[in-house]
């Protein structure tokens, strides 16, 4: 006021000092504007956000409540969009990155980065449509930071959904199954709405967001030292933990087998490390197998394991083997042609006999969406919720997503699966798992750390469902002596 009442009177000519300081403050508080409404500022937070949590050794899931300070700003739509984009790059950059060593080839990995960031931009759009815009109220802030939540959780987005912000309900709401979903949804909509009313300024949504990762939770249930991409029996509650019937196989098979010989060898493989595990501990009921290990499952498949069935049924025990399950789809006008498609699946076999599928393979590297509407036949064939009824397995067993040996009850997570909310949440639903099934492969791997990463997503999940995870690992060369049982024995395997 000074300064204007000294500029504004007649008799009084204006210093020139402080004409140009009000000008410098106001250059200054032009600058600091600029900088607090640009979404470059959300862009760089989100992906400081995401790589934080999802770098190998992070994954911290308390850092995942800061997501909250994004979606509580009161910006434009675009701020919103840029700083989750940034988010899901950053998360997005271990998984897609980790298929640089499955193809090192230029374009490969040219085409990883330009799917890294289609797939981004895609989960980041509903967060600037439901919780973005510089007049929305805190109520429906906070409303629309949960539907962004659940439509970028389940399908269609869901299908890609990797990094979802929902996984932050397996640390702060263990053993709460379905309700710590729900629980943990409710939440965050909650601190939405309050950070949203509370705090207009910038600066102090900021400052808050890194108090909470300066407090975030260790919660993926893995200990510091423990290594999970080699596999094993894992159990959030030991008094219901079955370890002396179930065996892990994690082995290194190597690639998966297309030619007769190939199958042959596989099919000797996978039966000497059952039978000497079998010997090793009578009183197993169930031997999990690795992801693809026993090949495409065709005609021959029963002549080849008729041996090991038969030491199945002598010790009452069935063999989860991972396969790759041939589907039939007809075609044409009238359904008279017919091409063949792939899932991801595990055959049961000895005591019990079942087919259980991957409801979503990994997009890029299995399921291409445009490959289906083209015809190529490389495809996987994803499942979002139900088998079509056009579909016939190479098989005389039905396919299923959920399946028993005896009284225990079977649920598969194969793969990429375990980096998504709804595959699992959907077999709840409809059955009642005893234990869930995670079989993964990563011989092809030069690096153990999306192995590990998809190990703990799976712990995870099996905290949040107290439910006992048993993953078998296809296992690089290099790793076959890596493995080692813990202390508290959670871990056994062949």
């Amino acid at each position: 006021h000074y300064i204007k009442a000294r500029i504004g009177h007649p008799m009084i000519p204006p210093a020139s000092g402080m004409i140009e300081s009000e000008m410098g403050i106001e250059r200054l508080k032009s600058w600091l504007n600029w900088i607090g409404i640009t979404p470059a500022l959300g862009g760089v937070s989100g992906y400081i956000l995401g790589w934080a949590i999802w770098q190998p050794h992070g994954l911290s899931f308390g850092w995942l409540l800061a997501l909250s300070i994004l979606c509580a700003q009161n910006r434009s739509r675009s701020f919103h969009f840029i700083a989750f984009l940034g988010y899901y790059f950053a998360a997005l950059n271990l998984p897609l990155a980790s298929l640089r060593d499955y193809d090192p080839a230029p374009l490969a990995a040219f085409a990883t980065r330009l799917d890294q960031l289609l797939l981004a931009m895609i989960l980041a759009f509903p967060y600037a449509i439901f919780a973005g815009g510089k007049e929305t109220q805190s109520w429906r802030a906070g409303i629309g930071s949960i539907v962004a939540l659940v439509s970028t959780a389940v399908p269609p987005l869901g299908g890609v959904g990797v990094a979802s912000p929902l996984l932050g309900a397996t640390a702060w709401f263990p053993d709460f199954g379905v309700e710590g979903l729900l629980a943990y949804l409710l939440f965050f909509g909650f601190c939405v709405t309050i950070l949203h009313g509370l705090f207009s300024s910038r600066v102090m949504l900021f400052l808050l967001g890194l108090s909470i990762m300066a407090m975030s939770v260790q919660a993926s249930g893995t200990p510091s030292g423990q290594r999970t991409d080699a596999g094993g029996l894992y159990c959030q509650s030991t008094q219901h933990c079955p370890m002396q019937q179930i065996m892990i196989i994690s082995y290194p098979f190597g690639k998966t087998v297309r030619t007769w010989a190939g199958f042959q060898a596989r099919a000797n493989l996978i039966t000497r490390l059952g039978e000497t595990a079998l010997k090793e501990n009578p009183h197993a009921r169930l031997l999990v197998y690795p992801e693809e290990v026993a090949g495409p499952l065709d005609h021959a498949f029963a002549l080849l394991y008729a041996h090991f069935t038969t030491a199945l049924h002598k010790h009452l025990a069935t063999a989860a083997i991972g396969a790759i399950v041939p589907w039939k789809i007809q075609t044409g006008v009238h359904k008279q042609r017919s091409r063949t498609l792939w899932s991801d699946g595990i055959v049961l076999i000895g005591q019990h006999h079942r087919v259980l599928i991957a409801r979503q393979p990994a997009p890029v590297a299995e399921w291409d969406p445009l490959a289906q509407v083209l015809h190529d036949d490389r495809s996987s064939m994803p499942a979002f919720w139900s088998l079509p009824v056009d579909h016939k397995a190479g098989t005389s067993h039905p396919p299923l997503d959920h399946a028993a040996y005896g009284k225990t009850h079977l649920a598969a997570l194969i793969c990429y699966e375990q980096a998504l909310v709804w595959p699992l949440l959907w077999t709840l639903v409809r059955h009642h798992p005893t234990i869930i099934l995670a079989p993964e492969s990563v011989h092809w791997e030069k690096s153990p750390a999306i192995g590990d990463l998809e190990g703990r997503l799976a712990r995870a999940w099996g905290r949040l469902y107290d439910l006992p995870v048993a993953i078998a690992v296809n296992l690089p060369p290099a790793r076959l002596h890596a493995t080692r049982h813990p202390a508290h024995g959670d871990l056994h395997q062949t």
